[in-house]
Protein backbone atom coordinates (compact mmCIF):
# COMPACT_ATOMS: atom_id res chain seq x y z
CA UNK A 1 0.00 0.00 0.00
CA UNK A 2 2.98 2.17 0.87
CA UNK A 3 4.28 1.66 -2.86
CA UNK A 4 0.91 2.34 -4.64
CA UNK A 5 0.26 5.16 -1.91
CA UNK A 6 4.08 6.61 -2.95
CA UNK A 7 3.73 6.04 -6.63
CA UNK A 8 0.04 7.95 -7.02
CA UNK A 9 2.07 11.10 -5.23
CA UNK A 10 4.61 10.94 -7.59
CA UNK A 11 1.76 10.70 -10.50
CA UNK A 12 -0.16 13.28 -8.52
CA UNK A 13 3.28 15.86 -8.26
CA UNK A 14 3.69 15.36 -12.26
CA UNK A 15 0.08 16.02 -13.48
CA UNK A 16 0.62 19.54 -11.20
CA UNK A 17 4.35 20.11 -12.72
CA UNK A 18 2.83 19.55 -16.21
CA UNK A 19 -0.69 21.77 -15.29
CA UNK A 20 1.89 24.06 -13.93
CA UNK A 21 4.35 24.31 -17.62
CA UNK A 22 1.14 24.57 -19.68
CA UNK A 23 -0.27 27.35 -17.87
CA UNK A 24 2.87 29.39 -17.95
CA UNK A 25 3.46 28.39 -21.51
CA UNK A 26 -0.38 30.05 -21.71
CA UNK A 27 0.45 33.15 -19.78
CA UNK A 28 3.87 33.61 -21.69
CA UNK A 29 1.82 33.89 -24.86
CA UNK A 30 -1.06 35.62 -23.70
CA UNK A 31 2.09 38.54 -22.41
CA UNK A 32 3.67 38.20 -25.95
CA UNK A 33 0.83 38.67 -27.64
CA UNK A 34 -0.53 41.76 -25.21
CA UNK A 35 3.42 43.05 -26.51
CA UNK A 36 2.40 42.42 -29.70
CA UNK A 37 -0.91 44.81 -29.53
CA UNK A 38 1.29 47.00 -27.78
CA UNK A 39 3.65 47.45 -30.33
CA UNK A 40 1.18 48.11 -33.16
CA UNK A 41 -0.31 50.95 -30.71
CA UNK A 42 2.94 52.35 -30.88
CA UNK A 43 4.10 52.22 -34.39
CA UNK A 44 0.27 53.76 -34.80
CA UNK A 45 1.04 56.41 -32.65
CA UNK A 46 4.00 57.21 -34.61
CA UNK A 47 2.34 57.35 -37.87
CA UNK A 48 -0.69 59.62 -36.85
CA UNK A 49 1.77 61.82 -35.00
CA UNK A 50 3.44 62.10 -38.47
CA UNK A 51 0.11 62.98 -40.18
CA UNK A 52 -1.02 65.58 -37.39
CA UNK A 53 2.25 67.59 -37.60
CA UNK A 54 1.96 67.88 -41.76
CA UNK A 55 -2.20 67.95 -41.29
CA UNK A 56 -2.42 71.65 -42.48
CA UNK A 57 -0.11 70.99 -45.31
CA UNK A 58 -2.76 67.16 -46.73
CA UNK A 59 -6.06 69.03 -46.19
CA UNK A 60 -5.34 72.64 -47.00
CA UNK A 61 -8.40 73.74 -48.24
CA UNK A 62 -6.96 77.04 -49.85
CA UNK A 63 -4.44 75.55 -52.26
CA UNK A 64 -1.70 77.25 -49.65
CA UNK A 65 -3.00 80.19 -49.56
CA UNK A 66 -2.19 80.47 -46.16
CA UNK A 67 1.79 80.76 -46.30
CA UNK A 68 3.00 84.14 -47.22
CA UNK A 69 6.30 83.12 -48.36
CA UNK A 70 8.51 80.39 -49.36
CA UNK A 71 10.60 80.12 -46.30
CA UNK A 72 8.47 80.90 -42.78
CA UNK A 73 8.64 79.45 -39.08
CA UNK A 74 5.28 77.46 -38.48
CA UNK A 75 4.31 76.12 -34.64
CA UNK A 76 7.65 76.18 -32.51
CA UNK A 77 9.99 78.93 -33.97
CA UNK A 78 12.29 75.60 -34.41
CA UNK A 79 9.91 74.60 -37.05
CA UNK A 80 10.73 76.42 -40.63
CA UNK A 81 8.21 75.58 -43.29
CA UNK A 82 9.16 76.09 -47.20
CA UNK A 83 7.24 75.49 -50.15
CA UNK A 84 8.76 74.84 -53.88
CA UNK A 85 6.63 75.11 -56.90
CA UNK A 86 7.25 75.51 -60.16
CA UNK A 87 7.80 78.50 -62.16
CA UNK A 88 5.01 78.42 -64.95
CA UNK A 89 3.04 75.66 -63.19
CA UNK A 90 0.40 75.26 -60.20
CA UNK A 91 1.73 72.13 -59.37
CA UNK A 92 3.64 69.90 -58.20
CA UNK A 93 4.66 71.51 -54.87
CA UNK A 94 6.93 70.19 -52.69
CA UNK A 95 6.27 71.12 -48.69
CA UNK A 96 8.90 70.81 -46.29
CA UNK A 97 8.42 71.04 -42.33
CA UNK A 98 12.29 70.92 -40.89
CA UNK A 99 12.79 70.06 -37.79
CA UNK A 100 16.35 70.73 -37.57
CA UNK A 101 18.50 69.04 -34.79
CA UNK A 102 15.24 69.01 -32.07
CA UNK A 103 12.06 70.80 -31.93
CA UNK A 104 10.41 70.64 -29.13
CA UNK A 105 6.92 71.00 -28.83
CA UNK A 106 4.55 72.24 -26.11
CA UNK A 107 3.51 68.71 -24.60
CA UNK A 108 7.29 67.86 -24.74
CA UNK A 109 7.71 65.84 -27.65
CA UNK A 110 10.83 66.19 -29.53
CA UNK A 111 11.16 65.72 -33.25
CA UNK A 112 13.59 66.06 -35.39
CA UNK A 113 14.77 65.95 -39.46
CA UNK A 114 12.73 66.42 -42.02
CA UNK A 115 9.20 65.63 -43.36
CA UNK A 116 8.59 66.44 -47.26
CA UNK A 117 5.34 66.00 -48.37
CA UNK A 118 4.99 66.27 -52.34
CA UNK A 119 1.16 67.38 -54.06
CA UNK A 120 -0.02 66.83 -57.19
CA UNK A 121 -3.33 68.30 -57.01
CA UNK A 122 -6.32 70.39 -55.77
CA UNK A 123 -7.31 68.46 -52.20
CA UNK A 124 -10.71 67.80 -53.58
CA UNK A 125 -9.69 67.13 -57.07
CA UNK A 126 -10.23 63.18 -57.87
CA UNK A 127 -6.86 61.40 -58.37
CA UNK A 128 -4.58 64.19 -56.45
CA UNK A 129 -1.63 62.85 -54.54
CA UNK A 130 -0.09 63.92 -51.15
CA UNK A 131 3.04 61.92 -50.89
CA UNK A 132 5.24 61.98 -47.59
CA UNK A 133 8.72 61.33 -47.57
CA UNK A 134 11.44 61.28 -44.34
CA UNK A 135 15.00 62.80 -43.99
CA UNK A 136 16.64 61.68 -40.98
CA UNK A 137 13.11 62.21 -39.27
CA UNK A 138 12.96 61.16 -35.33
CA UNK A 139 9.74 61.29 -32.72
CA UNK A 140 11.38 61.14 -29.29
CA UNK A 141 14.23 59.75 -30.41
CA UNK A 142 12.35 57.26 -33.02
CA UNK A 143 13.12 56.70 -36.36
CA UNK A 144 10.80 56.96 -39.43
CA UNK A 145 11.34 55.81 -43.02
CA UNK A 146 9.65 54.93 -45.76
CA UNK A 147 6.91 56.75 -48.26
CA UNK A 148 3.39 57.17 -46.93
CA UNK A 149 0.90 58.08 -49.90
CA UNK A 150 -2.35 59.60 -49.78
CA UNK A 151 -4.64 59.47 -52.84
CA UNK A 152 -8.26 61.40 -53.55
CA UNK A 153 -9.97 58.24 -55.05
CA UNK A 154 -13.19 60.30 -55.77
CA UNK A 155 -16.83 59.78 -53.05
CA UNK A 156 -18.91 57.26 -51.87
CA UNK A 157 -22.21 58.10 -50.25
CA UNK A 158 -21.08 61.75 -50.62
CA UNK A 159 -17.89 61.83 -48.68
CA UNK A 160 -14.50 61.96 -50.10
CA UNK A 161 -12.30 58.70 -49.55
CA UNK A 162 -8.74 58.89 -49.99
CA UNK A 163 -6.53 55.43 -49.92
CA UNK A 164 -3.76 55.51 -47.98
CA UNK A 165 -0.83 53.67 -48.70
CA UNK A 166 2.12 53.01 -46.56
CA UNK A 167 5.49 51.33 -48.85
CA UNK A 168 8.59 49.83 -46.74
CA UNK A 169 7.67 52.01 -44.00
CA UNK A 170 10.01 51.19 -40.64
CA UNK A 171 10.62 52.80 -37.32
CA UNK A 172 13.16 52.14 -35.87
CA UNK A 173 12.51 52.52 -32.36
CA UNK A 174 15.39 54.28 -29.63
CA UNK A 175 15.89 50.57 -28.08
CA UNK A 176 17.19 49.64 -31.32
CA UNK A 177 13.67 47.54 -32.24
CA UNK A 178 12.90 48.20 -35.62
CA UNK A 179 9.21 47.56 -37.13
CA UNK A 180 8.57 47.20 -40.72
CA UNK A 181 5.07 47.71 -41.81
CA UNK A 182 2.89 48.18 -45.17
CA UNK A 183 -0.42 49.28 -44.77
CA UNK A 184 -3.43 49.78 -47.14
CA UNK A 185 -6.18 52.14 -46.03
CA UNK A 186 -9.10 53.86 -46.91
CA UNK A 187 -10.22 57.61 -44.42
CA UNK A 188 -13.29 58.65 -45.35
CA UNK A 189 -14.01 62.10 -44.96
CA UNK A 190 -17.29 62.00 -42.73
CA UNK A 191 -17.26 65.30 -40.87
CA UNK A 192 -15.86 68.87 -41.45
CA UNK A 193 -15.12 68.78 -45.41
CA UNK A 194 -17.54 71.91 -45.77
CA UNK A 195 -16.14 74.05 -43.12
CA UNK A 196 -13.02 76.21 -43.13
CA UNK A 197 -11.86 75.07 -39.53
CA UNK A 198 -10.07 71.67 -39.66
CA UNK A 199 -10.47 71.57 -35.48
CA UNK A 200 -13.66 69.47 -36.65
CA UNK A 201 -12.86 67.23 -39.03
CA UNK A 202 -13.82 63.30 -38.25
CA UNK A 203 -12.44 60.72 -40.67
CA UNK A 204 -13.51 56.62 -40.85
CA UNK A 205 -10.61 54.42 -41.46
CA UNK A 206 -10.85 50.87 -42.73
CA UNK A 207 -7.93 48.73 -44.03
CA UNK A 208 -4.89 46.53 -43.43
CA UNK A 209 -1.68 46.35 -42.25
CA UNK A 210 1.17 43.79 -42.50
CA UNK A 211 4.30 43.18 -40.83
CA UNK A 212 6.65 40.43 -40.29
CA UNK A 213 8.27 39.74 -36.94
CA UNK A 214 11.54 39.00 -35.80
CA UNK A 215 11.40 35.24 -36.73
CA UNK A 216 9.73 35.89 -40.10
CA UNK A 217 5.84 35.40 -38.71
CA UNK A 218 3.58 37.63 -40.86
CA UNK A 219 1.06 39.29 -38.77
CA UNK A 220 -1.89 41.22 -40.27
CA UNK A 221 -3.98 44.34 -38.31
CA UNK A 222 -7.35 44.48 -39.63
CA UNK A 223 -8.92 47.94 -38.86
CA UNK A 224 -12.64 48.15 -38.71
CA UNK A 225 -14.24 51.84 -38.58
CA UNK A 226 -11.53 53.37 -36.56
CA UNK A 227 -12.75 56.80 -35.41
CA UNK A 228 -10.26 59.47 -35.61
CA UNK A 229 -11.08 63.76 -34.48
CA UNK A 230 -9.00 66.26 -35.58
CA UNK A 231 -9.66 67.85 -32.06
CA UNK A 232 -8.87 64.31 -30.59
CA UNK A 233 -5.17 62.42 -29.85
CA UNK A 234 -6.83 59.27 -29.47
CA UNK A 235 -9.44 57.13 -31.54
CA UNK A 236 -12.95 57.37 -30.92
CA UNK A 237 -14.28 54.45 -31.92
CA UNK A 238 -13.73 51.14 -33.95
CA UNK A 239 -12.01 47.47 -33.50
CA UNK A 240 -8.46 46.34 -35.07
CA UNK A 241 -7.73 42.96 -34.88
CA UNK A 242 -4.35 41.28 -34.90
CA UNK A 243 -4.07 38.06 -36.52
CA UNK A 244 -1.50 35.70 -37.91
CA UNK A 245 -2.61 32.64 -40.32
CA UNK A 246 -2.59 30.25 -37.43
CA UNK A 247 -4.64 32.74 -35.31
CA UNK A 248 -7.27 34.44 -35.98
CA UNK A 249 -7.49 36.90 -34.54
CA UNK A 250 -4.59 36.71 -31.79
CA UNK A 251 -6.15 39.94 -30.15
CA UNK A 252 -8.82 42.60 -30.20
CA UNK A 253 -8.02 46.51 -29.48
CA UNK A 254 -10.99 48.04 -28.86
CA UNK A 255 -11.37 52.08 -29.12
CA UNK A 256 -14.45 52.33 -26.89
CA UNK A 257 -17.87 53.97 -28.14
CA UNK A 258 -17.08 57.36 -29.40
CA UNK A 259 -15.43 59.48 -26.18
CA UNK A 260 -12.21 60.94 -26.55
CA UNK A 261 -10.47 59.08 -23.62
CA UNK A 262 -6.95 57.58 -23.16
CA UNK A 263 -8.08 53.93 -22.58
CA UNK A 264 -8.27 51.05 -25.44
CA UNK A 265 -9.08 47.55 -23.96
CA UNK A 266 -7.21 44.38 -25.33
CA UNK A 267 -8.63 41.22 -25.88
CA UNK A 268 -6.44 38.03 -25.75
CA UNK A 269 -8.00 34.83 -26.57
CA UNK A 270 -11.20 32.68 -27.71
CA UNK A 271 -14.10 31.66 -26.27
CA UNK A 272 -14.47 31.00 -22.63
CA UNK A 273 -10.31 31.85 -22.56
CA UNK A 274 -10.21 35.18 -22.73
CA UNK A 275 -8.47 37.70 -21.25
CA UNK A 276 -9.17 41.42 -21.13
CA UNK A 277 -6.36 44.29 -20.21
CA UNK A 278 -6.38 47.94 -20.91
CA UNK A 279 -3.59 50.25 -22.37
CA UNK A 280 -2.66 53.03 -21.96
CA UNK A 281 -2.68 55.07 -24.82
CA UNK A 282 -1.43 58.42 -23.62
CA UNK A 283 1.78 56.18 -22.35
CA UNK A 284 2.34 55.55 -26.36
CA UNK A 285 1.11 51.70 -25.44
CA UNK A 286 3.82 51.34 -23.20
CA UNK A 287 1.81 51.12 -19.79
CA UNK A 288 -1.10 48.17 -19.06
CA UNK A 289 -2.97 46.97 -16.71
CA UNK A 290 -6.04 44.23 -16.07
CA UNK A 291 -9.38 46.14 -15.59
CA UNK A 292 -10.69 45.99 -12.17
CA UNK A 293 -14.09 44.36 -12.37
CA UNK A 294 -15.10 46.66 -9.41
CA UNK A 295 -14.03 50.15 -11.00
CA UNK A 296 -14.94 51.66 -14.80
CA UNK A 297 -12.16 51.37 -17.01
CA UNK A 298 -12.97 54.24 -18.85
CA UNK A 299 -11.47 57.84 -18.44
CA UNK A 300 -12.66 60.94 -20.17
CA UNK A 301 -8.98 62.53 -19.92
CA UNK A 302 -8.10 62.84 -23.67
Amino acid sequence: MKKVASLMAFIAILVLAFSGCTRNENKTVQINTLDLAVEEVFAEDIMEDILAESYDILFDAFEFGILKSDGEYDGPQCRLRTVERPEDEKWPKVVTLDFGDGCEDEDGNIRSGKIIVTITGNLREEGSVRTLTFEDYYVNGNKVEGEKTMTNTGREDGFIVFSIELAKSKIIRKDSVVIERDALKTRTWIVGEETPEGRDDVFLINGTVNRTNKDGLLITKTINNLMRARNCRFPLSGTVEISTEEYQPLAVIDYGDGECDKFATVTIGEGDETESWIINLRKKGIKWEKPDENTEASNTDG
